[in-house]
């Protein structure tokens, strides 16, 4: 057998460079003395990156085109979107016979700009030949010089790179010079990127300088060498990174030596001191150099995993720090991501996905499962950031079915990874050969699959095929025999997730992702542990599996999900790359482009119109309104965010809008825009509102149980003609047949990507701002549903009968209203009786809490929680009425009550943290036995992040609805009043509390708890446990002990009863009473808050 060297996908030409230089700097290290850095061995600063992916222009008529990065002169030149054009993204410069493309702008540079520009031949007819050459000018344009010689363009795009030594302003123009004088050939130019050296900080402002790290633990086998950060403090507070300037000592280079970009090397066993001088100030550092390292537990596979991290790099520094721990560790660690990198944070976003490559790329990513929104950017650029990426991009059911359709090469459906007790790991891909019996080596397959479909663009995925789930599985099923450990990545969600473990129980792990479902512990079903993060990195998973050392075999998984939040130390380096990103497009994120003051709510789109929908779908019409659009559409699932009152920024655009959609224009037939409107209501079954409209007035008429019936359409006050053809504009996710929508098949695409979604918002919302003083829109009606026929005679039923009918079932309940309406969006609320729970969500209905009102819907399942979704009718029947009495349950019994108001007592605050930008927040609840319980405020309560006074390590009561939002069960406060101190009763009226309630059914029931006086009591007392049978509606009574105590000493007491009972479903009831009277009429006491175990 042979090893086959890692997986090295390629590398860009400038990183092996600066390898290379880094190499032969570290060998050429002084033994004595101090080194000083030089700019030439500096990391590369980017300085302006243009995509071309914004702005229009289709003719070549001279003109200036505003861009993000600042306008540029096109010169029979235009931004090309046609499919022949050759580009990375949906846009590229197209320049005709002796045309150009000119910045009209500069950028700095320090004593270098190094200029990375992609080019090609065009694809229409007669473009071979094209030649170019890149100019550049340093007087504001008004001379030019040759950064290079002329540069001819072939049939597929490369890059091409030059290097122009100056220091200061600086621009650049494309010129083609092949003397063409007729329209070919012509050339498409992309992605034009300009780098440069980083200026070095002003010392004398320097007012503290920290080294990191302080201490410094080399050895003569493993880790001879560490790199030293070195960061200023300026008197303004602002940091700057310092390392390559500062000069360096080593006190005693016999033991290690310092080279001048902060490079320490170990030469022997010993301790010595590296300082690092800057600015007049010194920075110590510690060394210790030992003769070999310690060994690494090597018990379990650590793995470090994260998913839908969707562009948020905001903390990726403090996820280096818990992977660069992890691996110092543990010889057996891995770091996956389970897809969907991109899409959903301008920073990442404008930049097409480069920051999470990069960021992957330096934290030792071991491999990904591709995500839907991986596709997001287009095919080009996703094979340009897999060919980017030293990680492997994963997908056993993705196929390529039609390569001339695509430049997709297909993906590997898994990899193995050896693993030696060094922590050394070798990548094997499919069909390579390697030796699993090696002593000490343990062998992981990670296989991977991905939503089939992906929701992304038809567009994004054309050329290629998604299997079946199972199938695929199937197919790989082999592998589990050729590997130590056998892991799933799954990109699909928590349900299909759950689904595939009962049918695979060979996997002894699957990672997941998709649903953003977070699972604080290994969930496991069938035997088969599954975890998953959430998303947007607000929790780091570290789960580990332990390894019987003889067989290699998994013996136990356990894991731990780590609140972001919640960690302090941060990789200097990575956050270095994340600053650089972030701080390149701070000025666009930060640029206001209007004000509200009532703000743009998208609260109810599911069953009407709402404001921003409204504003959203005038902006598409307004936008192309050359183009004489009659009708815009804009699905409610592309719209993801409100607008609150205030000023409108760039940002918030992105934020409301993260896919980068494109409008598309087609010609629909009226009769078209019915079967459009039917499906939109009707698809998966959901029967609600999908699409937001501007143009037109349109009501869905349903029988009364709210299925389709019909659709009704005004233009104008007119009804829609069956026979017109109208021009609708939606953004190409639907218009290409995103969400299974059939524009394609109905109608005729007359133009797609004719402007980004984001830039018709913006332009509107200006236009707004310069006509009407601020940004508004109200809802107006223009999407009506009309519910027809008598609501249906159904009988009454429990809340418990209700929630246990089939999904869609229509219901008629009754109950009390014990939530504010609007609490959790539109006017829902939640309902009580005796026997059980449930939410109501409508927006039609004015109830209150205390109300009792009778509901009939349909019911349905939502992520979990059980509910009534848009009811036919909502009947107040009595107000006013007291509410349930919150049960006081354990954290472990939040299950076993949804949609009741409980209550816990006496638990312990960890892990807070708000979970949104509106103040939305949740924390973990923990009782004294370690039982514990997420507890979630939404802002809409009443209660904010920034007004909630305790804090982790407060003990505090909670009481609120018992509920579920993807597998995760929670507890929601109705506001500020339900989260209290914890309140001991007064003594005359609850002088006892029950403590630490446990239930063992390992031989009958035995039921324990512990009773402590909250005060001295006079008097005689009994503590009853009474045994209910779960039967029908109500628990029978199926049994009794009561256990006297005369005499209370004060302390807790520990008491206990035992029950003789097998095979039946029984509850058990814990009472503290005041002893009986001899008076009948007289009802004992209760001297305690009862407790019910299940």
């Amino acid at each position: 057998m042979f090893e086959k060297a890692p997986f090295r996908p390629r590398r860009r030409w400038w990183l092996s460079l600066l390898l290379v230089m880094a190499l032969l700097g570290a060998a050429d290290v002084p033994l004595f003395g101090a080194a000083q850095a030089t700019a030439e061995t500096a990391e590369r600063v980017l300085v302006l990156y243009e995509g071309f992916e914004q702005g229009t222009k289709q003719s070549y008529a001279k003109d200036t085109v505003n861009l993000p990065t600042g306008p540029w002169e096109l010169d029979d030149a235009l931004l090309g979107t046609d499919a022949r054009d050759k580009k990375i993204g949906n846009q590229s410069i197209r320049i005709q016979k002796s045309g150009s493309l000119t910045m009209n702008f500069d950028v700095t540079v320090t004593d270098v700009a190094y200029v990375e520009l992609w080019h090609a031949n065009a694809g229409f007819s007669g473009d071979v030949g094209g030649k170019w050459k890149l100019q550049y000018s340093i007087d504001q344009g008004q001379t030019w010089q040759d950064a290079g010689p002329e540069v001819p363009s072939g049939s597929t795009l490369e890059k091409a790179s030059f290097e122009i030594h100056h220091t200061g302003p600086i621009r650049f123009k494309v010129q083609k010079t092949d003397g063409s004088t007729q329209t070919p050939p012509r050339i498409n130019i992309d992605d034009f990127a300009v780098y440069t050296l980083p200026s070095a900080p002003p010392a004398e402002a320097v007012q503290q300088l920290q080294a990191d790290p302080e201490n410094v633990v080399l050895d003569l086998q493993e880790h001879r060498t560490g790199q030293l950060s070195l960061t200023a403090v300026f008197a303004d507070g602002k940091t700057a990174d310092v390392t390559p300037y500062a000069t360096y000592a080593s006190a005693d280079p016999r033991i290690a030596t310092v080279d001048a970009g902060g490079l320490i090397t170990a030469v022997s066993p010993g301790q010595t001191v590296v300082q690092a001088v800057y600015g007049g100030l010194t920075a110590r550092v510690d060394v210790t150099v030992r003769e070999a390292p310690p060994a690494k537990d090597t018990s379990a596979l650590h793995i470090i995993h994260t998913n839908d991290i969707h562009g948020k790099i905001q903390d990726f520094a403090k996820l280096a720090r818990v992977i660069e721990r992890t691996r110092a560790e543990h010889a057996y660690t891995l770091v996956i991501d389970d897809g969907d990198q991109f899409s959903g944070d301008a920073v990442t976003d404008l930049a097409k996905g480069k920051p999470m490559v990069e960021l992957f790329n330096a934290v030792g990513l071991d491999a990904m499962a591709i995500g839907n929104h991986d596709f997001d950017y287009g095919p080009e650029i996703m094979m340009e950031r897999r060919n980017a990426s030293t990680y492997p991009w994963l997908a056993a059911n993705v196929r390529v079915v039609d390569s001339g359709a695509t430049p997709v090469a297909p993906p590997d459906p898994y990899v193995v990874i050896q693993i030696d007790e060094a922590g050394h790991k070798t990548v094997y891909q499919p069909g390579d050969a390697y030796d699993r019996d090696k002593p000490g080596v343990l062998t992981v397959g990670l296989l991977a699959i991905t939503q089939a479909p992906p929701a992304t663009a038809p567009k994004n995925v054309v050329g290629l095929a998604f299997d079946d789930y199972a199938e695929t599985i199937e197919r790989y099923l082999w592998l589990k025999d050729q590997v130590d450990v056998f892991i799933l990545l799954s990109h699909v969600g928590y349900p299909d997730d759950q689904s595939l473990a009962e049918r695979f129980p060979q996997f002894d792990l699957i990672i997941g992702g998709h649903s953003h479902t977070t699972l604080n512990k290994p969930s496991v079903v069938n035997g088969v542990p599954i975890v998953q993060t959430g998303a947007h990195l607000t929790h780091i998973g570290h789960t580990w599996l332990t390894i019987d050392p003889q067989t290699k075999r998994v013996t136990a998984v356990d894991g731990e999900l780590i609140p972001v939040a919640s960690l302090s130390e941060a990789d200097p380096k990575i956050q270095a790359i994340v600053d650089r990103y972030t701080e390149a497009v701070q000025d666009v994120l930060k640029e206001q482009v209007g004000v509200t003051k009532n703000g743009l709510s998208q609260s109810g789109k599911n069953s009407g119109d709402v404001p921003l929908g409204n504003f959203w779908t005038d902006a598409m019409r307004f936008y192309l309104q050359d183009m004489h659009p009659d009708i815009a559409f804009m699905n409610a699932g592309g719209i993801r965010d409100d607008l609150k009152p205030g000023p409108i920024t760039k940002g918030d655009l992105y934020r409301i809008e993260p896919f980068a959609n494109q409008l598309t224009v087609i010609d629909l037939p009226g009769r078209a825009l019915r079967e459009i409107l039917r499906y939109s209501y009707t698809r998966e079954g959901r029967n609600s509102i999908d699409l937001q409209v501007s143009g037109m007035r349109y009501t869905i008429v349903t029988d009364a149980l709210g299925n389709f019936k019909d659709v009704t359409m005004e233009i104008g006050g007119q009804p829609v003609d069956p026979d017109k053809v109208y021009r609708v504009v939606v953004p190409d996710y639907i218009g290409t047949g995103g969400s299974g929508y059939p524009f394609p098949a109905l109608g005729e695409i007359r133009f797609t990507m004719v402007g980004l979604v984001t830039d018709a918002l913006e332009q509107y919302a200006r236009h707004l701002m310069a006509t009407q003083g601020s940004v508004e829109a109200q809802k107006e009606g223009r999407i009506r549903i009309q519910r027809t026929g008598d609501v249906p005679d159904l009988p009454l039923l429990s809340i418990r009968e209700a929630r246990n009918v089939a999904e869609g079932t229509p219901v008629r309940v009754q109950g009390v209203v014990t939530t504010t309406p609007g609490a959790w969006g539109a006017k829902g609320f939640y309902l009580q009786d005796d026997t059980g729970g449930l939410y109501v969500y409508q927006s039609a209905f004015d109830v209150r809490r205390g109300d009792l009102v009778e509901v009939i819907g349909k019911t349905k399942n939502y992520f979990g929680e059980w509910e009534i979704d848009t009811p036919l009718d909502v009947r107040v029947l009595q107000t006013d009425q007291a509410l349930p009495e919150a049960k006081t349950i354990r954290p472990d019994q939040v299950q076993e009550h949804q949609g009741e108001l409980v209550r816990l007592a006496d638990v312990l605050i960890s892990e807070l943290k708000p979970v949104n930008a509106y103040g939305t927040f949740e924390f973990k609840a923990t009782d004294e036995a370690g039982r514990a319980v997420v507890v979630r405020v939404d802002n809409r309560t009443g209660l904010a992040y920034p007004d909630f006074t305790f804090r982790n390590g407060d003990r505090v009561d909670v009481v609120g609805v018992a509920s579920v939002y993807n597998g995760v069960y929670q507890v929601k406060p109705r506001g500020a009043e339900d989260i209290a101190a914890p309140s001991l009763p007064a003594p005359e009226d609850r002088p006892f509390r029950i403590l630490n309630p446990s239930l063992d059914r390992t031989d009958g029931l035995r039921a324990t708890v512990t009773v402590g006086p909250a005060s001295a009591f006079a008097g005689s007392a009994v503590v009853v446990f009474q045994l209910l049978e779960r039967s029908g509606d109500a628990p029978e009574p199926a049994g009794i002990v009561a256990l006297d105590q005369d005499a209370w000493s004060g302390e807790p007491e520990t008491v206990h009863a035992y029950f003789n009972v097998s095979g039946k479903a029984y509850i058990v009831k814990i009472y503290v009473l005041d002893a009986f009277s001899s008076d009948p009429d007289r009802a004992p006491r209760p001297l305690a808050d009862p407790v019910e175990l299940p």
